[in-house]
Formats: structure tokens, sequence, C-alpha cells
């Protein structure tokens, strides 16, 4: 089974998420806020490009989902390709 939480607040992550269908809860503020995130909504953007990047919230799938997540290492040797692409053949 998959790990249905995404990040826990104050833990270091290097994973950014799209979620494409389903729920994932967030937990957020030091008043403990919830607030329910669905398709095309994503988290964690700041971790592509911030090595110590540490979430101020929490996150877990709510029920069955289907996410994208794409990590740091991941994202950076793909922005450091796009530069190698010949865009002129077609």
């Amino acid at each position: 089974m998959i790990n249905p939480i995404l990040y826990v607040r104050g833990v270091p992550n290097d994973s950014f998420y799209l979620i494409l269908t389903g729920k994932v809860m967030i937990c957020s503020g030091n008043e403990g806020f919830f607030l329910e995130q669905g398709a095309f909504n994503y988290m964690g953007v700041e971790c592509l490009t911030n090595d110590k990047y540490v979430p101020d919230f929490s996150a877990k799938i709510i029920g069955k989902a289907k996410l994208l997540k794409i990590n740091r290492v991941d994202y950076r040797k793909l922005a450091s390709n796009v530069n190698n692409i010949d865009y002129s053949k077609k």
C-alpha cells in the first residue's frame, strides 16, 4: 500500500504533488486549520528550487486518489535539458 501521508509539518520534503483525481486533506497553521484540495490543485512547488524546503503544513490522501509526483532531482534534470531541446525539428 502506498503511504497516504504526503507531507508532515516541519519535516523536510523534496517532492511536488499535483492532484489529478481524488482529494487531499491539508492541515495548516498553528490553529490546525483543515482544508480539502481536489483535482488540479498542487502542493510543494517551493521544494523544486529550495534545497532546504520544510513544509509549514501536513497533507494526506483521503480515499482513492491519483497524484503526479515530481521530486527535486528529476525536476532539475528536466529543467537543465530544456535548453538543449531543438525546437526547429518537426
